[in-house]
């Protein structure tokens, strides 16, 4: 059977491929970066470059592929060390740095750069304060950090202020506004973070309107790239401290959300980070011995937990809503939005006029402004343009066409299959033919489901929306018996990233990538009727199922998954 995952799905997968052939200011503007094959990825992700390489940003504002010079105690390259003075540093060192709060981190141009991180933001000179203390608020006031105040409901209705000098307004009545927000939005959101730049005034979020806002950067790439190299110095917002006194508010374990528990009175005089240890929140003593988390880490394998903060810390430094908060969406087939940490389905979405639902990488929503119409992309035969998860337009193959490496293929011909007379049916189709048909790969057959049980319910649960639309089938049979495919190791996105695994999942659904079965066929194409029963022929068959996606929609409305009808993306 075809892989199921990127390999097959560069442009869908992750959403990280954007065919978009267009000057490198137009990747910059969503926050990432244009390498030489001309697409669009954000920095410091996984492609498009080796194992032994960082995604960077070069003097230019580009991407570019740097070797990592730094090795670990093994002798092998690693992800989690890099060079800093002339040595080799590890990623997230207090020690090297000067200053209360400050840690050694990564900036987009992939150099270490020492800055106000992990549970430390920084003030209006420079200064690192201490989250949860009054730090640089004015009296009565707490510093909290971006996620916890945007998805606790006790504070995300308070009101709360700018940095310095800058008006909180409604977006709209900020003529300079636009670009910050068009920015701050894809940006932050690919990073799984809420907007840095955003306030509250009289319950209701507005924006942050700089004291410049009237005028249009003369530069828009030095801009945006000045906001990209900021991104490690973390970001807080003074609000009342809602607690009773002797009380002061504090992240929950892994949901983001933060409430009152019993302080120590000399917490604005901390110099060490503070924790909640037996019920108080208190200065972390010198000796304190942190035996790690009891309960299951809630970041996945490429993001860190930040206790103090109550999210998962990438690494340059954006803190991001954790795994339990996405799951908990994915499989209600919707995904949490990063503002206010609840669940909204795409087509719904919480967004202003202008701006479109998305979805990171890693499963969390966002709002980005969708200006491209799907008649402006243009696509090789067999393909047609559409948005994926991330709201870029991309080309989609077209119905009764599955994605093949090197194109689009036919459902029902040899396709990539191995076999000379073997043919790539729909799941559905493999399902009816009663032929043996194996997994994909990273997958293995087994005989029932108590292998994989976990993974087994998230199959069905997305089953439950997709049933109508999908041909898709997670099941296998040898020897005549039928199976389920199980995860193995090698599928690390099912281990180390439940959001990102059930994202894949829920991708395949969109459009079948089919099954290589045996046939008795010398002749091109196959076909499968409703009885399961096989017939040779020399032309494709135009199928009557859907694949997800559909073209019987209204002028105005573009067509995505499970065969809805939608404004743009999301709408």
């Amino acid at each position: 059977m075809l892989g199921t995952f990127a390999v097959l799905y560069p442009l869908l997968l992750g959403g990280l491929v954007v065919e978009c052939l267009l000057p490198h200011e137009n990747c910059l503007k969503t926050g990432r970066l244009q390498h030489s094959d001309n697409n669009c990825y954000p920095p410091l992700s996984d492609v498009p470059c080796t194992a032994n390489q960082r995604f960077v940003m070069d003097d230019a504002g580009r991407g570019v592929c740097m070797d990592l010079t730094c090795k670990d105690n093994n002798n092998r390259f690693s992800q989690d060390k890099l060079m800093y003075k002339g040595k080799c540093e590890n990623l997230f060192d207090s020690d090297i740095c000067k200053g209360n709060g400050r840690l050694l981190m990564l900036n987009v141009k992939g150099e270490g750069v020492c800055v106000c991180g992990d549970g430390w933001v920084e003030g209006p000179k420079g200064k690192c304060s201490l989250l949860y203390t009054r730090g640089h608020c004015p009296s009565q006031q707490i510093l909290v950090s971006l996620i916890s105040l945007a998805h606790s409901p006790q504070l995300r209705e308070r009101e709360y202020s700018c940095s310095m000098g800058n008006k909180c307004v409604v977006a709209s009545e900020c003529s300079g506004c636009n670009m910050i927000k068009e920015f701050e939005s894809m940006f932050f959101g690919m990073n799984n973070s809420p907007m840095p730049s955003t306030c509250s005034k009289k319950g209701q979020k507005q924006f942050c309107c700089p004291k410049n806002a009237a005028e249009t950067p003369k530069d828009e790439v030095k801009y945006y790239m000045n906001r990209m190299m900021d991104a490690p110095k973390g970001f807080g917002k003074c609000v009342t401290n809602i607690c009773k006194p002797g009380h002061t508010i504090y992240p929950l374990y892994k949901n983001s959300t933060a409430e009152c528990f019993p302080a120590e009175k000399n917490l604005d005089s901390c110099t060490t980070d503070i924790i909640l240890s037996r019920g108080i929140v208190q200065c972390k003593p010198d000796n304190f011995l942190d035996l790690g988390p009891i309960e299951e880490n809630p970041c996945n394998s490429k993001t860190s937990f930040s206790a103090i903060t109550g999210g998962c810390i990438n690494k340059f430094g954006v803190i991001g809503v954790t795994e339990p908060v996405k799951k908990v969406c994915l499989l209600k087939q919707s995904q949490v939005y990063v503002e206010d940490g609840l669940c909204y389905e795409e087509h719904i979405g919480p967004c202003d006029d202008g701006y479109v639902f998305a979805m990171s990488t890693a499963g969390a929503g966002f709002c980005r402004r969708q200006t491209e119409e799907p008649s402006s992309q243009t696509c090789p035969d067999n393909m047609s343009p559409d948005y994926n998860f991330q709201g870029d337009l991309i080309c989609l193959c077209k119905e009764y066409f599955t994605r093949i490496p090197t194109g689009c293929q036919y459902y029902n011909s040899r396709a990539t299959c191995t076999g000379a007379k073997q043919r790539l049916v729909t799941g559905a189709d493999a399902i009816r033919s009663g032929r043996d048909f194996p997994c994909a790969q990273g997958f293995a057959c087994k005989p029932n489901e108590k292998k994989c049980k976990q993974h087994v319910r998230v199959e069905k649960k997305l089953d439950s929306d997709f049933n109508e639309t999908s041909t898709f089938t997670y099941t296998c049979r040898e020897d005549g018996k039928e199976g389920v495919c199980c995860p193995t190791r090698r599928v690390g996105d099912y281990f180390n990233d439940n959001s990102k695994f059930i994202l894949s999942r829920m991708e395949v659904r969109m459009q079948d990538p089919g099954v290589c079965i045996e046939t008795d066929c010398t002749k091109d194409y196959v076909h499968v009727d409703e009885q399961g029963n096989l017939s040779c022929k020399n032309t494709p068959l135009l199928m009557t199922f859907r694949t997800g996606y559909t073209s019987d929609c209204n002028p105005g409305f573009y067509s995505l998954r499970r065969g809805r009808c939608i404004i743009g993306w999301g709408r």
